[in-house]
């Protein structure tokens, strides 16, 4: 008479052996012992299957293995082999080939055993079919990639779209501001202020559609510098005088003097930020007031944030609306539509305040009352000074008996930056493209150089690159209709002086020539 407790015993172990049998086969994995005192080795069925080699067929000896290796992982497989018997346990994985040809992805672990004196007498292991895996990743990978030429592609017809609209719009508003110098009459005053105004929008919409490019590219970068918050807000309100002379709203400041007079942040991002803020205030208040209050919160580890808040008294805003202001494209229906703007700022502004590890936020609105949005940013401290001294807008640096050379492929910008010039009694020298540049060059040294980038023959950096491989001392500065970051850093590292994107500023374009010649 059997033992009950045998049988239970035999079934237990046999449910076991099942379980194991499924796991195998659902997990494409087969087992191996590898007898490394006898060289024998030995396969179960589940991986017998993998290769799909047939029952019949034995495995038993290591070459067996070896020969469904592809060559170019033979090594590896060898490599592996002498780090299980080093370490004890190891994990890799190989390239098969099936013996119907099929290539697949193993991953391969192995432990070594050991006997009583610490030899080791043989190897177990199991092999796993990752090639469903492995393929999953490399369509992922291709997609990664296609996905990243596509968005290299957008960003460079954003920047040619960007490039060639600029060019034309430095002439616009080049010769705009010119014209305002010599016409004395109101009525044609106005024109050119209807002018003025509308390629300036056009250009806050290149803008716009420059910034959303150069964020989901992750190509905008932060740069952080010395800034005096006074200044800045002083010049933000100049550029904002005409628009909240045109609505008839009273801007007012009120910054809290504990904050020190010099900060370190980025200028260009906080800058961006404020003044799309203070636009919507501007655009979404008929009448009224727009205050700016900024103060300073000490955090817990010493460190501080700049507090922004925007308040004005215009229409509020809806309360579907409040739920989708920061995403793109989207507007305060409060509104006439030929009032809108692109729908693109606040997007912007959040994403930018978001990349100064900072938040933007509407913190509160009311319909007819008007609305308040905060923007908190981290800051530095500096101990850096830099002067205040401001002059007249009206004032510009001339430099009677200074030469330049006009590098500039635009016949409408040539001739614009040489008015320019000329009216700051600088002796201009015209060229349009880079190889008549070097040639002129060649035994002359000018006081400046306004090298445009994107010029026939030669372009500008390679021209600059040349220049500075000659030994050429003279001051090179960078004009550009490209408003790209990396356009900036490869001017710079060629070896121009300063770097200013179209339209120019030309003001500030003076500024820096009188320091740079002084």
């Amino acid at each position: 008479m059997s033992d009950p407790i045998d049988k239970n015993q035999e079934s237990e172990d046999s449910n076991h052996s099942l379980r194991m049998k499924i796991a195998l086969e659902v997990s494409k994995t087969g087992t191996f012992f590898w007898d490394i005192r006898k060289a024998k080795l030995e396969w179960d069925r589940s991986l017998l299957s993998l290769f799909e080699i047939p029952d019949s067929v034995s495995i038993q000896v290591l070459e067996d293995f070896l020969v469904h290796v592809l060559p170019e992982d033979r090594q590896k497989v060898e490599d592996h082999i002498d780090r299980v018997l080093e370490h004890g346990v190891e994990t890799y994985e190989v390239r098969v080939k099936t013996a119907t040809g099929e290539i697949k992805w193993l991953r391969d672990s192995a432990k070594t055993l050991y006997d009583e004196s610490g030899e080791a007498y043989a190897m177990v292991g199991a092999c796993t079919d990752i090639t469903d895996l492995k393929n999953r990743i490399r369509q992922c990978e291709l997609a990664q990639e296609e996905a990243e030429r596509v968005n290299a592609s957008k960003s460079e017809f954003v920047a040619n779209v960007s490039h060639d609209m600029r060019t034309p719009l430095t002439a616009i508003l080049g010769f705009t501001d010119v014209l305002r110098e010599s016409i004395h009459d109101d009525t044609e005053r106005g024109y050119l202020d209807v002018i003025e105004r509308n390629t300036s929008s056009l250009l806050k919409l290149i803008d716009d559609v420059l910034d959303v490019s150069k964020i989901e590219a992750g190509e905008d970068r932060v740069v952080n510098e010395p800034v005096i918050l006074q200044k800045m807000f002083s010049n933000i309100y100049e550029s904002l005088s005409k628009d909240l002379k045109k609505h008839e709203i009273i801007m007012s400041f009120d910054i809290d003097n504990q904050i020190p007079e010099t900060i370190y942040i980025d200028l260009q991002r906080l800058r961006r930020i404020i003044i799309n803020l203070l636009s919507n205030a501007i655009r979404y208040t008929p009448e009224g007031t727009v205050k700016i209050k900024v103060n300073q919160m000490l955090m817990p580890d010493s460190s501080r944030k700049l507090v922004v808040q925007v308040i004005d008294s215009g229409e509020g805003i809806l309360a579907d609306d409040k739920k989708k202001i920061f995403k793109p494209f989207s507007s305060n229906n409060t509104l006439k539509v030929d009032h809108k703007g692109t729908g693109l700022g606040l997007y912007i502004s959040r994403k930018l305040a978001n990349s100064l590890d900072g938040t933007l936020e509407l913190t509160s609105s009311e319909r007819g009352v008007g609305s308040v949005f905060e923007l908190q940013v981290p800051f530095g401290v500096t101990n850096t000074t830099t002067s205040t001294r401001k002059r007249s807008p009206a004032t510009f640096h001339e430099f009677p008996g200074r030469t330049a050379l006009i590098v500039e492929d635009n016949a409408d910008n040539r001739l614009l930056i040489n008015t320019k010039l000329g009216n700051w009694k600088l002796t201009c020298t015209v060229v349009g493209d880079g190889r008549a540049a070097l040639k002129e060059l060649k035994d002359k040294v000018y006081d400046v150089v306004f090298m445009d980038i994107r010029i026939p023959l030669i372009d500008g950096i390679a021209v600059t690159k040349k220049l500075r491989k000659m030994n050429y001392k003279g001051i090179i500065i960078a004009m550009t209709a490209n408003a790209f970051d990396q356009e900036r850093d490869l001017c710079l590292a060629a070896g121009c002086d300063r770097y200013f994107s179209k339209p120019i500023e030309f003001e500030e374009l003076n500024s820096e020539l009188y320091g740079l010649l002084k």
